[in-house]
């Protein structure tokens, strides 16, 4: 506590709600580091890597989801959750391709814990299955009239052929 180590390691991530927010927390994270270095008179070395980008609904494909969820469950049934702090590869495909998700009941204990239990294998399994096997029909059907329709209406976050240029250039 009052003494300065010869030498510290550390590994962060910063999460944000748009990747304009995760790059402008990194910058920011990084100016601490080296301010803190500076102020006791150390060096830092920074390795910037990329990680989860954020996960964002399409909107249109999520209301198509939503729909076909709620044909089987009920209306009342549909939680809708906002901005989750979690991450996800998911996110980095939703920057660049219209996706959707969609969590159900059937389970008790908090999620990624030792106390997560599946206790309604037909809600946790079966009804998912069945609300994205409708979901794939609705898009399809007409020719993929509804698909053409979301991805021509989607706007990207990172463009489609160059995510692997944009991921390169988050590495410093």
């Amino acid at each position: 506590m009052n003494n300065v180590p010869a030498d510290v390691r550390m590994e962060s991530y910063v999460r944000g709600k748009t990747v304009e927010a995760i790059m402008d927390a990194n910058l920011k994270v990084n100016r601490a580091l080296k301010a803190g270095a500076m102020a006791v008179g150390a060096e830092v070395e920074i390795h910037d890597h990329p990680g989860y980008m954020p996960y964002i609904k399409d909107t249109a494909l999520d209301a198509v989801l939503k729909a076909n969820a709620a044909a089987l469950v009920g209306e009342d049934q549909i939680k809708v959750k906002g901005h989750s702090t979690g991450s996800t590869d998911l996110g980095d495909f939703s920057c660049i391709m219209p996706t959707t998700s969609i969590g159900m009941g059937g389970c008790t204990g908090a999620g990624h814990s030792r106390h997560f239990r599946i206790v309604d294998k037909e809600t946790s399994y079966i009804l998912p299955a069945k609300a994205m096997a409708l979901t794939c029909v609705d898009l399809l059907y007409d020719k993929a009239k509804l698909a053409k329709e979301i991805t021509k209406s989607f706007k990207s976050t990172i463009p489609p052929g160059d995510y692997e240029g944009f991921m390169k250039r988050l590495i410093a």
